[in-house]
């Protein structure tokens, strides 16, 4: 009796100790596999993030490249445009300031300019002839003794601020004036010389 019951505990105890190992061998198994899928989840979340990360800054190196070169050509753009534009001013500058100062071409040109408004038809027509503030005496004697005889209408001359050199006509009240100024011949000429003058620098 006393070796059966013996037995007996021995059978169960093995039993018991054999389902222990395989639940043990099981949770362990259970636990590895949930680890390396854990482990490979956060493998792939890395990649994901590392990829994204990858593709902002090749976007981003990309957009700042676009945007420097952008201003390079804008710079060197904009450089030329004043190289341009000083080396013209400097070569029709003083020649058109010799012009707008001499008397004789000034007189033709407001003699050419008060034509275009005289009419014979018209006894009463008064131009307004625009100089600059500084100039303006000198002007109005001048065009009195050496114009008005010239034509059938009156010229009135007035000073105006904005004017630095040469003048602006038009018929007096009507607010409108043909514009003869140093700025105008500027402009004009610097038309005119720009072109030739990118050529000779830029080739």
């Amino acid at each position: 009796m006393q070796n059966k019951l013996q037995e007996l505990t021995e059978k169960l105890y093995a039993e018991g100790l054999s389902k222990g190992r395989q639940e043990a061998e099981e949770i362990k198994s259970r636990a590895q596999k949930e680890a390396e899928e854990i482990i490979a989840s956060a493998k792939k979340e890395y990649d994901s993030i590392l990829e994204k990360a990858r593709k902002e800054a090749d976007a981003l190196k990309s957009k700042t490249e676009n945007e420097i070169r952008s201003a390079s050509l804008q710079t060197y753009s904009t450089l030329k445009q004043s190289i341009e534009n000083i080396l013209t001013f400097n070569a029709i500058q003083p020649t058109i300031q010799e012009c707008i100062n001499e008397k004789e071409f000034v007189r033709e040109l407001i003699i050419t300019a008060a034509k275009s408004f005289d009419t014979k038809n018209n006894e009463n027509v008064t131009l307004e002839v625009l100089v600059p503030e500084k100039l303006k005496e000198k002007m109005d004697i001048f065009i009195k003794e050496s114009i008005t005889k010239q034509l059938n209408v009156s010229l009135e001359v007035k000073g105006d601020k904005k004017i630095t050199g040469g003048f602006r006509i038009g018929k007096k009240g009507e607010g409108y004036h043909v514009s003869f100024t140093e700025q105008d011949f500027q402009n004009l000429f610097c038309e005119y010389i720009r072109p030739k003058t990118k050529e000779l620098i830029f080739g």
